[in-house]
């Protein structure tokens, strides 16, 4: 992927082309008991389907405190 830089506001690639990104909010935000109990596994989130219907972004969130429990 190129670089993209922002200019006021619009994004924009290297080159000086404007890019417009397609994107959803993919975020588990409950507390699980174990790592498998997300809600989106990434092993089985249908990408190519999002893919195919326009999307080329996604903002992935996750609970803080299940990927370092202790400090």
């Amino acid at each position: 992927m190129e670089r993209i830089f922002t200019d006021n506001l619009r994004f924009v690639d290297e080159h000086g082309r404007e890019r417009i990104f397609s994107g959803m909010n993919v975020c588990d935000k409950s507390r699980f008991v174990e790592m498998e109990d997300y809600c989106h596994n990434p092993d089985t989130f249908p990408f190519e389907e999002f893919k195919a219907r326009g999307f080329n972004m996604i903002r992935l969130g996750f609970t803080w405190d299940k990927m370092e429990p202790k400090p």
